[in-house]
């Protein structure tokens, strides 16, 4: 059951980010139709890293919280909607630790990237580029 609160909720955080930068693109004018996949993606994204994270938290392999604290419905709920909510920026900074821990071959990703489009790494990677 806890479960599916985290999913939900990190569904429901990801539907909220996602409808908040709607909005933002649309009355800046700068909405594009090849951005509908990442609307389409981003709550399930959120729903999934939501889910994943309450696993480890409540496993006690991420201590965030003690374990136990996941028993309750309340916390997994608000928890797993902040999770969702800022999911961009969390694999983000989870792509920079792993990189960090396991190494990168970014600089072929670098070249192909410049070869194919002008635009930046931090362009792409956030909302404001999409």
């Amino acid at each position: 059951m806890k479960y599916g609160f985290a999913w939900t909720g990190g569904s429901l955080g990801g539907v909220l980010f996602d409808l908040k930068w709607l909005y933002h693109t649309v009355a800046r004018g700068s909405w594009h139709l090849d951005r509908r996949l990442w609307r389409i993606f981003t709550p399930h994204i959120s729903g999934g890293l939501s889910f994943f994270v309450l696993a480890l938290v409540a496993s006690g392999g991420l201590r965030i919280f003690d374990s136990k604290a996941t028993d309750s419905l309340s916390l997994v709920l608000g928890l797993a909607f902040l999770v969702g909510y800022f999911s961009d920026s969390a694999i983000a900074k989870l792509t920079e630790v792993a990189e960090t821990l396991f190494g990168t071959i970014r600089a072929k990703e670098k070249h192909y990237q410049s070869d194919a489009n002008p635009k930046s790494q931090a362009e792409t990677d956030s909302p404001q580029g999409r």
